[in-house]
């Protein structure tokens, strides 16, 4: 990917914060993958899951379905702003 994308990428990252521990989406490294295509004039955004895999209880799954629909909001909407040209998803 083009440093300069990465760069822009990677400062929108920095600016959207977990709302428990704080931390910037960056550090936490929410965002696994992001796919661009120029000719296109789309971003993929992949995210990682924020609850592990395995037994969990029905209610922290909820919650945490709901914490990461708000940051996968957040960032998709950091992304569009930053990205106005493109068409921009988060998968």
């Amino acid at each position: 990917m083009n440093p300069e994308i990465q760069t822009r990428i990677d400062n929108v990252l920095k600016k959207i914060t977990e709302p428990q521990s704080l931390l910037s989406l960056f550090d936490i490294n929410y965002v696994t993958k992001v796919s661009y295509s120029e000719e296109q004039k789309r971003m993929l955004v992949y995210t990682r899951d924020a609850v592990p895999h395995g037994k969990r209880c029905m209610c922290s799954g909820v919650i945490m379905a709901v914490v990461r629909e708000g940051l996968d909001r957040r960032v998709l909407e950091g992304l569009q702003d930053e990205f106005s040209d493109l068409r921009v998803e988060v998968v």
